[in-house]
């Protein structure tokens, strides 16, 4: 039976495959991971989903104060006039 390697050219072969290896794992570990990357998106979700329901929130109580505001103001106008128009018709009257 005919040897196929010697010693020194299998040991030569091992030798550049674990290189082979080695510099295959240093390219896999340089950046984020896969994991990583989800992770942060997921975090980021997050915090959007939260910034944009207290926006919302925000804007709808906004919008409520300043109706508010605007009902408070015409109110105030209508009875202010109502007030001038008896305070006038009750001079009228008197005269």
């Amino acid at each position: 039976m005919k040897q196929l390697f010697n010693k020194t050219s299998v040991k030569d072969l091992s030798v550049r495959s674990c290189v082979h290896i080695q510099n295959n794992l240093n390219v896999a570990q340089s950046g984020r991971s896969m994991v990583e990357m989800i992770g942060v998106l997921a975090i980021m979700a997050v915090l959007s989903i939260g910034g944009l329901t207290g926006y919302v929130y925000g804007m709808d109580k906004y919008r409520a104060n300043e109706t508010a505001q605007e009902i408070s103001v015409r109110m105030f106008s209508a009875i202010s006039q109502s007030d001038l128009s008896a305070a006038s018709m009750s001079k009228l009257a008197d005269e």
